[in-house]
């Protein structure tokens, strides 16, 4: 068995973030633990606990906690370390003339974007495995059923997380799709293109432009030498359309991701995640209810942004969660009940 990849060093040392991964690490260092026995002791996956220690943002709590623990740290001690942290975070960003106390952890409807990267908590496994694929293969095709989050994965989980030397082209299927390309990739050795809503060709473009564009798209990664890798998303419904095209089938059949419903793990990330990034407390309640209330579903994006008020208090809370019990689906009715009318210009994207 070979020796594991050594890690990535932290990228300066004045950040909360980064000093806390500093410490994280140099606990499991002493403790000569590789991630795989680590995640074997906390429960969690070897690359949740891998992005704790990376010094990117502060992970969430639990995660923290589990990891310095299981190195032989004290769970007191580190839950203070954590809780220090996390006010020293927050009191930076009150001090940064751009942030605001009142800016909001969650994205409700609208698709988390590159710069939402650091609230975009829960598919840490996922991005791991996307931005392996999207740099070693020609094609990944990333398939999920609609608002499942695929949009958000791309944007704020892997595209951030792509190695500093790959530049990223995010679209959507268009005419220019290869003239864009050209101009992007102008002084960059390697270039990934995410090409998300790959659903719209089949409902955008009748038969012969949308086998050109397939075509010339599946081309780029054919005879770019490796400079030019895809990233292609689809709507699972569409699923059965791809086969339409032969070379877009053989992708699907020997490249494809699916992305499912949150994990109760991911879910409880994705709640206490982005409240920590903006220095806010999350209820376990909370937590609880919303594992119970969206386990297996998608679209419930909305329903963490009703547990939070600017300017309200500092915490993330149940008080404006619905009664329980709930029945099954009731977060995503509940999430899509009527709401005032967004012209259709500025109406966001289901990712």
């Amino acid at each position: 068995m070979g020796m594991p990849r050594p890690e990535r060093p932290v990228e300066g040392a004045d950040g909360v973030a980064e000093r806390f991964a500093v410490e994280l690490r140099a606990l499991r260092q002493d403790a000569g633990l590789p991630y795989r026995n680590l995640s074997a002791r906390t429960g969690y996956s070897p690359s949740t606990l891998s992005a704790a220690a990376a010094g990117h943002r502060l992970p969430i709590l639990d995660v923290a906690v589990a990891y310095a623990t299981a190195c032989g740290g004290d769970e007191q001690e580190w839950t203070a370390k954590w809780q220090a942290a996390a006010l020293s975070a927050a009191t930076e960003r009150l001090d940064d003339a751009s942030a605001t106390a009142d800016r909001a952890p969650y994205r409700g409807l609208t698709s988390f974007t590159t710069a939402d990267a650091d609230l975009y908590f829960g598919r840490e496994d996922l991005v791991a495995e996307l931005v392996t694929r999207a740099t070693s293969r020609p094609v990944t095709v990333v398939l999920g059923a609609s608002g499942v989050g695929k949009s958000s994965l791309l944007a704020a989980g892997v595209v951030p997380a792509l190695p500093r030397d790959v530049h990223a082209v995010v679209t959507t299927p268009c005419g220019r799709l290869r003239e864009r390309l050209a101009e992007e990739l102008t002084g960059h050795s390697t270039c990934v293109l995410v090409v998300d809503q790959l659903e719209e060709v089949f409902t955008h473009y009748p038969a012969e432009e949308r086998a050109a564009l397939v075509e010339g798209l599946l081309e780029l990664a054919d005879r770019s030498d490796g400079r030019v890798r895809l990233l292609l998303s689809v709507r699972a419904d569409f699923y059965g359309r791809c086969a339409e095209h032969p070379r877009l089938a053989a992708a699907l059949r020997n490249d494809q991701v699916l992305v499912a419903p949150m994990t109760d793990e991911e879910l409880q990330a994705a709640v206490a995640g982005p409240a920590t990034a903006v220095g806010l407390s999350v209820e376990r309640a909370l937590l609880a209810a919303v594992v119970r209330d969206a386990r297996g579903q998608a679209g419930c994006r909305c329903s963490r942004t009703q547990c939070w008020r600017p300017g309200a208090d500092a915490g993330v809370t149940c008080s404006r969660w619905p009664a329980s019990p709930r029945p099954a689906g009731s977060v995503v009715r509940w999430c899509r009940r009527p709401r005032p009318r967004t012209p259709s210009s500025t109406r966001p994207r289901s990712g």
